[in-house]
Parts: C-alpha cells; structure tokens; sequence
C-alpha cells in the first residue's frame, strides 16, 4: 500500500508543471474570451483544475503545493464573481492581480516538492 502510494505520488508530483500550464492557459483564456459563456466555461474549468490540485496535492501529503492551490482557486472564484459582466474584469483588477499572484506561489510550491521529491520508484 504504502509503495503504490508512493508511486501515485510521484506520478502526481511528474504531472504538476503541465498542470500548471494549464491553469495558465485557462487564465489566459478567460483573459482572451469576449464576455459571456466562453469566459464563464474556462474560468470555471480553472476553478475545477485548481480544487482538484488542491485536494489531490493534500491527500498525498504535499500541504504547500495543495495551500497555495486553494489560495489560488479562492482567488479565480473571487475573479469569477464580474466575469459575466461587461467591464466585469477591469473592475476585478484586483481580483486579477491576486490570482496572478497566488499562481506565481503556486508556481514556487510546485518547484520545491519537485526539489524535494524522493527516488521515485
């Protein structure tokens, strides 16, 4: 139990930088999209990608990576919030620049349980 563990871990751990990119690119695509259910779709997906990240990195004992995951999907929630609005995002300028920011945390956690990361099996 405790091997497949390891392995399911270190299999999560190989993943985690092209989920990252994804939650990048879903933000990007939120950015692009014209107001209404193209933006509302992607900000959820990214809503969804960062809960699962979250929970998964919690699970398998990494608390940093899983933290700043919920941080960051705390932050695409409140971002969510104007989305659906014309001029939605220029008045969540704030919301903006925090999930940028609790991405680039992310982004920081992600590198160090990499480090960090035993022999994989």
């Amino acid at each position: 139990m405790a091997r497949t563990l390891a392995r399911v871990a270190a299999d999560f751990r190989r993943e985690l930088p092209a989920r990252l990119a994804r939650a990048q690119a879903l933000l990007r695509a939120c950015l692009d999209a014209p107001v209404g259910p193209s933006r509302q779709a992607d900000l959820k997906a990214l809503v969804l990608l960062l809960h699962a990240l979250a929970g998964t990195a919690g699970t398998l004992g990494m608390e940093a990576v899983g933290d700043a995951a919920r941080e960051a999907e705390r932050a695409a929630q409140a971002l969510g919030q104007g989305a659906g609005e014309p001029g939605g995002w220029h008045a969540s300028g704030p919301a903006l620049q925090a999930l940028h920011a609790r991405l680039v945390d992310l982004t920081a956690r992600i590198d160090e349980a990499i480090a960090e990361a035993p022999p994989g099996p």
